[in-house]
């Protein structure tokens, strides 16, 4: 049987590297402008609890432990 190489394979079927300069890339390329900053959140100052006090109903309490107990 008669084995070919790759190389010989290569040089019968006359592939190769294009080298001219329509297949090479381009080296005088721009870059893409950056992505836009992130705004920066805005700050606000930390409240303190209400000064009368948080809402608490007098049956709060008693629906929350049958729940838990049932």
């Amino acid at each position: 049987m008669g084995t070919m190489s790759v190389r010989e394979t290569a040089a019968d079927e006359g592939c190769a590297t294009p080298k001219s300069k329509e297949y090479r890339i381009s080296v005088n390329f721009q870059h893409p402008p950056p992505p836009p900053r992130k705004k920066k959140p805005v700050h606000f100052e930390k409240q303190g609890p209400p000064r009368d006090g948080y809402f608490l109903p007098d049956d709060l309490d008693a629906l929350f432990s049958r729940s838990f107990h049932s």
